[in-house]
């Protein structure tokens, strides 16, 4: 009975083959819900705020960073409105990827698959949505070269995909396909 933007909930510890109802579906639906929601970055509990999460729609004119709260009495989760554009921070161009909230601040893996390939890794504030930095091109490390049956080349860029933050730094993974 599930169906796309649905999210299971469940805790570690539960005997499911005993207890096989002691789960909890919400569904985000009434956030992202426009033909082609694509969310391949998944989405992200906030580090902070365990009612607060995180998803996007990769790319086109709904593609950017969503921010939702839990609604439990509707089992679903609400925008916040608080957030960038009515609880959207669009792309700046073509795709956002993976997520990752951090302290104050949402690292995005942004590439752009357009003309001009481009990979960067963005910082945008939990709070507005704001991009208030970007990594240095990352474009020739996650760039691959295409070659058509007549011997031409052209440039894709494919990543960052997945990423996670620490202590350490932030880490990247390739292209969501490999």
């Amino acid at each position: 009975g599930g169906a796309l933007g649905d999210v299971i909930r469940g805790d570690l510890g539960t005997d499911y083959i005993a207890n096989p109802n002691a789960w909890e579906r919400w569904s985000y639906r009434s956030v992202v819900d426009f033909e082609g929601a694509r969310t391949l970055g998944g989405w992200n509990i906030d580090d902070q705020d365990q009612d607060v999460f995180w998803t996007t729609h990769n790319s086109g004119e709904n593609g950017g960073l969503y921010k939702m709260t839990i609604n439990r009495a509707a089992q679903e989760f609400d925008a916040d409105l608080s957030f960038g554009d009515n609880g959207f921070s669009a792309n700046r161009s073509d795709r956002v990827m993976g997520i990752e909230p951090w302290g104050n601040i949402v690292y995005v893996a942004h590439w752009d698959r357009g003309d001009v390939p481009f990979c960067s890794i963005e910082s945008r504030d939990k709070t507005t949505g704001e991009t208030i930095a970007t990594s240095e091109d990352l474009t020739e490390f996650y760039h691959r070269v295409n070659v058509d049956d007549e011997g031409n080349e052209t440039v894709q860029s494919d990543g960052p995909s997945q990423l996670g933050v620490s202590p350490a730094g932030v880490w990247m993974t390739t292209h969501w396909q490999a």
